[in-house]
């Protein structure tokens, strides 16, 4: 991204905060109609199509391209499907704001994508999202083997936790897992909380500590299943290959790394992404961005290579 674009982005960020917390005052439920209603005006690639439906009682976009389903329709092609538990501070976001995103992997791959609309905070706080995921993904794997998982922002977190919560259970796993931009770790004194990095952000150390209230409704945010950055490393080892994007001007990097270096000691098979000059969630513009479009290339290929 070119430096005068990057610097008139980050000036957008803090002016919307700004007026978001100090003006406006916008409740979860007001930022969810919002941020849906823009994202109708970005609704995707033309050449896939989105089916609205609902798998393991959670409505769903099941995204596919156009050429994968007329080639599913004469042989019978039962791919598995890479499942993108989207962002959004557990408190708004849904499969309508990654439709871009996801229709852009679903060609790149030629595999369907699954964008779950799992129940959202303060009305359903943890571990609601969590054990709905977890039936997702044991949907998925009955009826295809095995499957991907894609998680970004707190949707990484999710992703990240309910390969925990699976773990401790002696269930599954994904053959992959890509944790793009995630807030990994919710205590107060994370390493993201304490250096506050927020030049690329529409969030800061106070939403953070704002919209993690809602989802953990008291629950201790040492708990590694609200904060999987932090598991230990025997479970570290268990997790699949992981592809991990951030970038330094994120309030989130902080976390990124720190979770990357663990993950290096405990010998994990990690593939670690640094994107300077970017903001936080960038992947989710590939038609504007060429670093977007470049993050889903890669995903595409790391997801292929396992």
């Amino acid at each position: 991204m070119h430096p005068s674009a990057h610097r008139l982005i980050s000036h957008q960020f803090q002016a919307v905060r700004l007026l978001r917390k100090g003006v406006i005052d916008v409740t979860p439920a007001q930022l969810r109609t919002a941020v849906d209603a823009a994202a109708r005006l970005y609704p995707g690639h033309r050449d896939v199509e989105v089916e609205r439906c609902e798998i393991a009682g959670l409505p769903m976009d099941v995204i596919q391209a156009k050429e994968l389903i007329d080639q599913a329709e004469k042989t019978g092609t039962n791919l598995r499907p890479v499942i993108w538990v989207h962002g959004g501070g557990f408190a708004f976001g849904s499969a309508r704001t990654h439709r871009a995103a996801g229709s852009h992997l679903a060609l790149d791959l030629m595999r369907p994508v699954w964008l779950p609309d799992y129940s959202l905070a303060p009305e359903h706080p943890f571990p609601q999202a969590l054990e709905q995921l977890s039936g997702l993904i044991t949907q998925a794997i009955s009826q295809h083997g095995t499957f991907d998982l894609i998680g970004d922002s707190a949707g990484g977190n999710l992703a990240l936790a309910v390969c925990l919560f699976r773990l401790e259970r002696n269930l599954p796993l994904p053959r992959s897992l890509a944790l793009l931009s995630p807030w990994l770790d919710l205590r107060i004194d994370s390493p993201s909380y304490s250096n506050n990095t927020a030049e690329s952000s529409l969030f800061d150390k106070d939403d953070m500590r704002y919209y993690s209230s809602f989802y953990l409704a008291g629950h201790p945010a040492q708990d590694p299943l609200v904060s999987p950055g932090i598991m230990d490393e025997k479970q570290l080892k268990r997790l699949p290959p992981i592809r991990l994007e951030s970038t330094p001007a994120d309030y989130l990097h902080p976390d990124a790394v720190a979770f990357a270096e663990r993950i290096k000691k405990a010998q994990g098979e990690l593939e670690w992404c640094e994107v300077p000059g970017t903001f936080h969630s960038w992947q989710l513009l590939p038609d504007l961005l060429a670093e977007a479009k470049k993050s889903i290339s890669d995903l595409a290929q790391f997801i292929q290579a396992q």
